[in-house]
């Protein structure tokens, strides 16, 4: 079974005083889930760019991650591949 929804992206680990912002901030994200699916547990799911990744950049583009998949999700896929990452201050 696919269930495919817009997920927002988040920021994880920016340093304390930095923030940054990441366009697009909504990814489309189909999930790959068990057929039957006892529940929906794809709201757990979370997709994020790490700072560490933005800091590694060398124009601000990065490949988002993704949290830990919640039993009866077995892949996803996001869509876009790559995001752009502009730091706001700091």
């Amino acid at each position: 079974v696919e269930i495919t929804k817009s997920v927002p992206v988040a920021v994880r680990n920016a340093p304390a005083g930095k923030t940054f912002s990441v366009y697009p901030s909504v990814a489309d994200v189909a999930f790959k889930c068990v057929f039957p699916m006892p529940s929906d547990r794809t709201d757990e799911v979370v997709i994020y760019i790490a700072y560490a990744d933005f800091a590694k950049s060398r124009n601000g583009r990065c490949i988002a991650k993704v949290s830990e998949l919640p039993s009866g999700v077995i892949d996803c896929e996001v869509t876009p591949d790559i995001f752009d990452c502009i730091e706001n201050g700091g």
